[in-house]
């Protein structure tokens, strides 16, 4: 099996924070990367990947814990954790744009 843990936090970490937006370079490489982690929903519906994905809702990295999330609702994972994780990235993120994800998340999906 893959090791999603540090995959999905490896991936994470090439997303950006709103200030990484001027670069081009940053752009396409969170692009990708996003691309690739929404993709692994395809293979990680199994309940030792929802265990993951609940230990990656506990992240330091905010960018971590909403990818974990993102995963869980399109999974149907840990879903009342999931929306308590996105309500603390909503209210004490730093990042104005990691909050309005997290607040985008909590609105359409739940």
């Amino acid at each position: 099996m893959k090791d999603y843990y540090n995959l999905i936090i490896e991936l994470s970490q090439k997303t950006c924070f709103k200030d990484d937006y001027e670069s081009k370079k940053k752009v396409r490489e969170h692009n990708r990367a996003m691309t690739k982690l929404y993709n692994l929903k395809n293979e990680m519906n199994t309940p030792e990947c929802s265990q993951i994905l609940l230990k990656l809702l506990e992240h330091e990295d905010d960018r971590v814990v909403l990818n974990a999330a993102m995963l869980c609702v399109e999974l149907k994972f840990n879903l009342k954790e999931t929306k308590r994780k996105l309500e603390w990235v909503l209210n004490e993120s730093d990042d104005s744009i990691l909050s309005l994800n997290a607040e985008q998340l909590l609105r359409y999906k739940f």
